[in-house]
């Protein structure tokens, strides 16, 4: 899986990415959690143990409490280390976040779109 699925599959990905490479520091505070958000060359590595494993493997599947294909992790929650990804198969491509450890996921959405955490960069830098 390489970089460049990321910044062709979706524009806003690739406008969170480009954010997150200009900000001073890829860690905001933003719906009451720490989240550190991956730059553009973190993006690959960021998906292993959830989308692929270290061999590249894929990880995803269908069945109830795997990772999905079309879920995409863009940050960690900085104090517990859960992912946070977004969904790409909903156009507004919403903000989740879903426990570590469990043996299932169980995403519970934290923003109803993408679109709210480049405001929150933007904002960040201006």
């Amino acid at each position: 899986m390489g970089r460049g699925i990321f910044l062709n599959y979706n524009k806003k990905i690739k406008e969170l990415l480009d954010c997150v490479d200009q900000a001073d520091d890829n860690e905001i505070e933003w719906k009451s959690k720490s989240i550190e958000f991956f730059n553009s060359s973190e993006i690959e590595e960021g998906q292993v143990g959830y989308h692929v494993d270290l061999d590249g493997q894929d990880l995803t599947s269908d069945k109830e409490g795997d990772w999905r294909e079309e879920w995409i992790v863009i940050g960690m929650d900085s104090y517990v280390g859960d992912p946070v990804f977004v969904d790409i198969n909903d156009i507004n491509l919403p903000v989740y976040t879903a426990e570590h450890g469990e043996d299932f996921w169980n995403p519970v959405r934290i923003g109803d779109s993408i679109d709210e955490v480049i405001q929150q960069f933007k904002q960040n830098k201006a």
